[in-house]
């Protein structure tokens, strides 16, 4: 349990419809898992410094100190230090720091006199190994690892660089490490930096480039240009949260399959990751050695927290430091551009002024040996292989991979990068449960250690926190070798297509997924996907469904239907695989119509259409697939469009992710029997006016220039204009998809059957209930605690028997 100082919160004035929505953790029981200390900060801090003469807005930029006062307290610490800083800090404005020591003093004191904190604590000091130790940030440690293998491989250092937050550090690091030898040259864009990278690498010299994501992607070229040239540099990745611009000031590592495969072409390279701010002082060290080694460019990644992170590091030995071997040829006889190192596979680094060995690299494929250009394409093939395996070798020259925790068990979680504290610590706590969890942190992650797949076979399951550990795919992988047939211009293709390309990133094997139709034109859906399939019969894949996950709950088990299997024939399972919450994704195609048998009304047309089995007009009230699905209890009900691709992507992912059933209604046009009865909502011309997009945490806003909104007025919703100035933003609904209560979710799935209201698109609910597989294994485990493992011979024997002789 945790401590939590609360200040007075003062709420502005709202409206009824806002407070129905806010929550106030001090009020409900969100914080229970805190000691929760109510404290007056603002009115405290301004009675202990009335006196002082400064301002009020003076006297509230105090309040700070007055909490580090009380938790100076509550943790027995002492506070020579802060004074100590306050005189650094203000030592042109004695007023403040006479302000600021009144007020520490004022917050220590108050814990002391006051009942409500009866405790204080004291954290012992870590233990640290024996040594001479500093603080490091994670750039500065970055800058000095290349600094150091500039060292010891007595190559100069070039540094060329663009400015880009978070990496721009390491160039003012280096910029100050002139004395070194180091040259750093800011550069005008991001592939002038890496081309200086590239000539120094070319002359002799260790070249390095940083950069974050967006700043790589401009680089890729050449970086490819240095694979191919087969050159030493090291690129630097100070991660950032993207895509595109993103967010330069937050972090995030989501850029290692960029690294691995942003390239074109066949272009592999060692990839490897610091997991601390100290660490990237050995691991950027590392990465020089492998450049040097191999001849190779080699990524070094970082992120934002651990470049401007820092903790305390013992500072290594040089002598302890591994060499760098720096070999120049000079010998003429027998050289060749490309003649390779038999255990490296590396060309030899013969460097501009050298007499006698003048050659020519560029990005042009090379032959063999001559390195002479060549369009062959049995070279090129050898040329490819060679430069795959020269890469492959790394994992014969790096430490064998640490295992924390026991060699063999129930759970072994692999991380990289920054994950590694957040994952040590949750494995930590886990084994203090005496469960079976152990832990491999990477630094290689391309080549991964040679024998890591004997370690994870040491294992029941493993738990990768490693986007792209798992065999890496692509659309291709998933398209099957079968014919498509629909009809041309049908939204199936549209589904399948999208289906197809996400699949790749949900980060499972092809071969764990199965996909289960019923009958229709969907149900030709799991023949055109290359993975496990079942075309099963008229309604009843969720019930074949079930049963596949019950058995195999480790499985993704994916539900292709149509409006006519589902909610026809079907309805009963339907309903029942929404209450019963299996983990199943289920796609609906709703079209309003019976495609595959030429043009029948389905259980979702509208009222009064006419098709061939209803010439004057169906009479029947249509089924709405959301409404339906979240009164039978659906805990992930969502809808997207055909036509909306980057939409559908997101609204499928979703529904992977999230566990339980997962419903996802898709609008999609049959061309040939009920064409065009979705365009009101899927043309650019009519889509503004008559759909809303369903945004958790956002009021709903529609049109073209976003000027109607929805709101309550009493108990009924209406359509209100924004450009009259007689609504604000709290008097709109807004929506939460995350709400247990189903109220709004069916009253948006309601609003399609309203004349003028926009039909919502989006997540309409997502919660988190437990479910039916892992509560079955729970029962299955209780009963074997109770009564032990099921013995046949007894249970064949149990009663009154008898013997007849």
């Amino acid at each position: 349990m945790g401590f939590l100082l609360s200040t007075q919160i003062i709420l502005p004035h709202a409206t009824s419809n806002w407070l129905d929505i806010i929550v106030i953790p001090l009020e409900d029981s969100s914080l229970t898992q805190f000691q929760v200390f109510p404290v007056e900060l603002t009115r405290l801090t301004r009675e202990a410094l009335k006196d002082t003469g400064l301002t009020q807005r003076e006297i509230d930029r105090c309040k700070n100190f007055y909490a580090l006062g009380m938790v100076c307290w509550m943790y027995n610490r002492p506070m020579d230090y802060a004074f100590q800083w306050l005189k650094e800090k203000f030592a042109a404005k004695p007023q403040y720091i006479e302000a600021n020591t009144l007020a520490l003093k004022a917050g220590n004191i108050y814990c002391e006199v006051t009942e409500q904190f009866a405790t204080s604590y004291e954290i012992k000091p870590a233990k640290f190994a024996p040594g001479k130790y500093r603080n490091i940030e994670g750039n500065m440690a970055t800058a000095m690892g290349l600094v150091a293998a500039s060292q010891k491989s007595g190559l100069q250092l070039v540094y060329g660089s663009y400015p880009i937050t978070p990496a721009s550090t390491i160039l003012h690091e280096l910029a100050r490490y002139r004395n070194f030898g180091v040259k750093t040259m800011q550069m005008e864009d991001e592939i002038a930096a890496v081309g200086v990278a590239i000539g120094a690498a070319f002359s002799g010299a260790l070249g390095a480039t940083g950069s974050s994501g967006p700043g790589i992607a401009l680089k890729a070229e050449a970086i490819n240009l240095a694979m191919i040239a087969e050159l030493p540099i090291v690129v630097c990745n100070i991660q950032r949260a993207g895509p595109s611009t993103g967010m330069p000031t937050k972090t995030e590592q989501a850029d290692l399959l960029q690294m691995f495969y942003g390239r074109n072409g066949e272009s592999p390279l060692p990839v490897i990751a610091a997991s601390r701010p100290s660490d990237c002082f050995e691991t950027v060290y590392e990465a020089c050695r492998i450049a040097i080694k191999y001849m190779t460019p080699v990524i070094f990644m970082s992120d934002l927290y651990i470049a401007s992170g820092a903790e305390p590091w013992l500072i290594p030995k040089v002598s302890d430091l591994q060499a760098i071997d720096v070999g120049f040829p000079t010998d003429t006889n027998g050289f060749e551009p490309y003649l390779r190192e038999e255990t490296t596979l590396a060309r030899p680094w013969a460097i501009p002024g050298t007499p006698g060995l003048e050659h020519r690299i560029g990005g042009l494929e090379k032959a063999d040996i001559s390195g002479n250009v060549s369009y062959d394409p049995e070279n090129h093939e050898h040329m490819v292989h060679l430069r795959a395996e020269k890469v492959a070798r790394i994992a014969n020259d790096i430490p064998a991979t640490e295992v924390f925790g026991e060699p063999s068990g129930e759970l072994l979680t692999l991380s990289w990068g920054g994950t590694y504290g957040a994952v040590r610590t949750a494995v930590e706590h886990k084994q203090a449960e005496s469960k079976s969890v152990s832990h491999v942190h990477l630094r290689y992650l391309n080549p991964l250690p040679k024998e890591l797949g004997d370690i994870m076979k040491n294992f029941k399951k493993t738990s990768i926190a490693i986007p792209g550990a798992v065999p890496t795919l692509t659309k291709k992988d998933f398209t099957s070798d079968q014919d498509v047939r629909w009809c041309p211009g049908c939204g199936d293709y549209s589904i399948l297509a999208q289906t197809q390309r996400i699949l790749p990133d949900l980060g499972i094997p092809k071969e764990d997924f199965v996909f289960i139709s019923g009958i229709g034109c969907s149900s030709r859906f799991p023949y055109y996907m290359n993975t496990y399939g079942f075309h099963t019969i008229h309604g009843r894949a969720p019930t074949i469904a079930s049963g596949v996950k019950a058995a195999n709950p480790d499985l993704s088990v994916w539900v292709i239907t149509g409006d006519g299997d589902a909610l026809s024939i079907g309805g009963n399972h339907f309903i029942h695989l929404m209450r019963r919450n299996l983990d199943i994704n289920v796609l609906l195609f709703n079209n309003r119509i019976y495609g595959l048998t030429k043009g029948q009304y389905s259980p979702t047309s509208e009222q009064g259409k006419k098709t061939y089995s209803t010439p004057m007009g169906s009479i029947d009230n249509p089924f709405n697939p959301i409404s339906l699905a979240l009164a039978s209890g659906a805990t992930f009900v969502a809808r997207s469009l055909d036509r909306d691709p980057e939409h559908l992507r997101n609204v499928i992912k979703a529904a992977f992710e999230h566990k339980g059933t997962s419903f996802v209604e898709i609008y999609q046009n049959c061309n040939v029997y009920n064409d065009g009865t979705f365009f009101t909502y899927t043309e650019k011309e009519t889509k503004a006016e008559n759909t809303v997009f369903l945004e958790h945490g956002e009021p709903l806003v529609f049109g073209k220039d976003s000027t109607k909104a929805i709101c309550l007025n009493g108990f009924k919703p209406e359509v209100v204009s924004l450009t009259d100035g007689a609504h604000t933003t709290q008097d709109l609904i807004t929506h939460d998809q995350f709400a247990e209560d189903r109220t709004l979710a069916y009253f948006l799935s309601r609003m399609t059957e309203v004349p003028g209201f926009p039909h919502p698109i989006g997540i309409f609910r997502s919660v988190e209930h437990p479910c039916y597989e892992s509560m079955l294994a729970e029962q299955i485990s209780t009963a074997k605690e109770r009564m032990g493992e099921g013995d046949l011979d007894a249970l064949l024997n149990e009663g009154d028997t008898w013997v007849i002789e």
